[in-house]
């Protein structure tokens, strides 16, 4: 899908587009003020005018996405990801939302949604892993360190506290390798997809390195990215191959 830039078109779609937004029962109902204020914010970009933030980058809150397609689905285009509608890789969407095992989790500062966190299920050895393949945010805070703090350190105590043994996250085409590169050692670490995989629609960690192994519980995806860790137990840690800390951080391509 392409952006339509023609002037008439735009004026038609801005008008209705607040036309619907002043009904209080779309600004009361969330499923539909979120793409409302979606197609807002495409026709403003089209006409050049980026929007302009204001707030306090320290108050971001993570929460779970319901995984409802009325409002999620346009989460991609709240930060220019790859994963947005209208992209080349808008297909993986569906696989985010019927694999039980993969969650996106918004970001939120002063209730706008500013970022995503994609995040899947992954074990090593039989220990459960969790993954933040990516962090992406909207285009004017990519460059805010302190930002991605709150974020990981989040998803890093829900991940202690479910029971898990470690916490890994992708590098390259993350907008966290900024604060991560500073922050945190790499290392290889052998991982497999928990549950449904489709090599095609993943990104990032389960992208290149990654391959299909016939076991006796069918074909899953295996392989050793190489990512930051965030955080490892004693026994999780034992699995991993850590990289000299001079080492300039290795990205994995898509």
């Amino acid at each position: 899908r392409e952006v339509q830039t023609d002037e008439k078109i735009m004026q038609t779609s801005m008008e209705t587009t607040l036309q619907l937004l002043r009904g209080s029962q779309n600004l009361k109902d969330e499923t539909r003020a979120i793409p409302l204020a979606f197609h807002a914010s495409e026709t403003l970009l089209a006409a050049g005018q980026k929007p302009k933030w204001t707030g306090d980058l320290k108050s971001v809150t993570v929460s779970n996405s319901k995984k409802d397609p009325r409002g999620d689905l346009t989460i991609g285009n709240d930060v220019g990801d790859c994963k947005r509608l209208g992209s080349g890789d808008e297909a993986a969407l569906p696989h985010y939302f019927r694999d039980i095992t993969s969650h996106h989790l918004p970001l939120h500062i002063n209730k706008k949604r500013v970022g995503v966190a994609w995040c899947h299920t992954a074990k090593t050895e039989g220990l459960p892993v969790m993954v933040i393949d990516c962090i992406d945010v909207t285009q004017e805070l990519r460059g805010s360190k302190e930002l991605y703090a709150g974020p990981i350190e989040t998803v890093t105590d829900w991940a202690k506290n479910a029971g898990f043994k470690g916490v890994i996250m992708g590098s390259g085409l993350n907008n966290a390798d900024i604060y991560a590169k500073e922050k945190y050692q790499m290392g290889t670490v052998p991982i497999e997809k928990v549950d449904h995989f489709d090599k095609s629609q993943y990104p990032a960690t389960f992208c290149d390195t990654m391959s299909p192994v016939t076991t006796d519980d069918g074909v899953k995806m295996k392989g050793e990215p190489v990512a930051y860790v965030l955080w490892a137990s004693d026994e999780f840690d034992k699995h991993i191959t850590y990289l000299p800390p001079d080492a300039p951080p290795k990205t994995i391509s898509v």
